[in-house]
């Protein structure tokens, strides 16, 4: 059973109970028929409410399931919360209960009520066999995680009276996801072409030949194989082939949220470089970039996040929401040593970009990288937009105590 039950009776039905042994005693002296039609009705009322709570509370169902929204900061989105009646009874009054968890308040209710302790309550009725979809409308305020933690649904009996509540013990879960704002990073186009000459093993670009983009009139100087036959039939003059351009550049995405200052924990901002890093990360999946993240917040897996070598929208989300889970409360890692596991397992990388805070441990290891072939840059974040720095020189307001 995916339900805890509590009956509440009201003092309306001590009173009923109380009053029936009375009016039994005073039908048997004076046979009076209204007595004892009273004395039905009373029992009547008492038997049908307290079975109609006890049955229809048994069969109330929330698939088992995870339903998770995902915005920006600003958007409206919509918590599905599915709530299915398979009896023929009906569940004219019923109350929905939410308690939201979420530390940073990253979203509020629209147009609903909730207390500061983020419980949100609604009126759902559900008819006999039917099944409701409760939407709850969110709209996203800032960065940040807010789970649903707890269900409540609470049925009243016909009069409005008595009553159960059920609280839900199932594994449907709710989650709302906050991603970083997209605030702009200068200088990345240019640091991506100046490099995609400069070493073509992992900074080339080059054509798929396996997706054909069309065809073009031929020009001297093109591969005979690159030629067209069935479009040069077609147009009779000579039509080269033109394929899709791809590319294989790979980046290594280095955070250091770890605030220099030892009062306190992450650096002053957080909220900044994190958006600088979405919007970075935004870029490479739009220009065809391959990208690994690392993070020195400690992770369910290790000492630090790790977002393997990946690609595409899919690869994207997975990285926003990692930014979506940093939090200013958690347990941060050393810088230098996630530098140290990052050139260990990443030999095929040699080029880096460095987020957040940088001390002069950091800029050392960086220059022994350049020594070694490796491209290492910098994305300043004091300023509205962020700005890619070489390594060295000034460092940031975040990296002074």
């Amino acid at each position: 059973m995916n339900w805890t039950e509590q009956y509440i009776v009201p003092k309306l039905y001590n009173y009923l109970l109380w009053s029936l042994p009375i009016l039994i005693v005073i039908f048997i002296y004076t046979k009076s028929a209204i007595l004892f039609s009273v004395f039905l009705l009373f029992s009547a009322l008492i038997y049908l409410n307290h079975y109609y709570l006890k049955y229809i509370s048994r069969y109330i169902i929330i698939p088992e399931d995870k339903t998770t929204v995902r915005m920006f900061p600003g958007d409206e989105g919509t918590l599905k919360i599915p709530i299915e009646n398979p009896t023929k009874l009906p569940i004219p009054n019923g109350e929905l209960t939410l308690f939201f968890y979420g530390p940073d308040e990253a979203m509020a209710m629209i147009d609903q009520q909730t207390n500061k302790q983020g419980i949100y309550t609604s009126n759902v009725a559900v008819l006999g066999q039917q099944k409701v979809m409760h939407h709850t409308r969110v709209k996203a305020l800032k960065r940040g995680i807010v789970q649903l933690r707890t269900i409540e649904y609470t049925i009243y009996d016909f009069i409005n009276s008595g009553k159960v509540r059920l609280g839900y013990r199932g594994r449907f879960r709710g989650e709302l996801i906050v991603y970083p704002s997209l605030v702009l990073v200068q200088g990345l186009q240019q640091i991506m072409q100046r490099n995609q000459g400069e070493r073509p093993k992992n900074h080339s670009v080059h054509e798929d030949v396996m997706m054909a983009m069309g065809t073009r009139d031929y020009s001297p100087g093109d591969p005979f194989n690159r030629i067209d036959w069935k479009a040069t039939a077609r147009t009779n003059s000579l039509q080269t082939k033109i394929f899709e351009t791809t590319t294989i550049l790979k980046w290594c995405v280095i955070v250091n949220i770890q605030s220099a200052d030892v009062k306190r924990q992450t650096i002053n901002n957080l909220e900044q470089v994190l958006s600088h890093v979405a919007y970075t990360l935004q870029f490479a999946t739009k220009h065809q970039v391959s990208y690994e993240l690392f993070i020195n917040m400690r992770g369910p897996r290790g000492p630090f996040i790790h977002l393997p070598i990946g690609s595409g929208k899919d690869h994207l989300l997975k990285a926003l929401e990692l930014l979506a889970r940093v939090s200013k409360s958690t347990v941060l890692t050393n810088s230098s040593e996630m530098l140290q596991f990052v050139r260990v397992n990443s030999n095929e990388h040699t080029f880096f970009l460095h987020f957040g805070a940088l001390n002069r441990e950091d800029q050392l290891v960086y220059k022994q990288w350049e020594l070694d072939g490796a491209t290492i840059y910098r994305v300043y974040s004091n300023a509205e937009a962020g700005q890619v720095l070489s390594v060295g020189g000034e460092l940031d307001e975040a990296d002074r105590p």
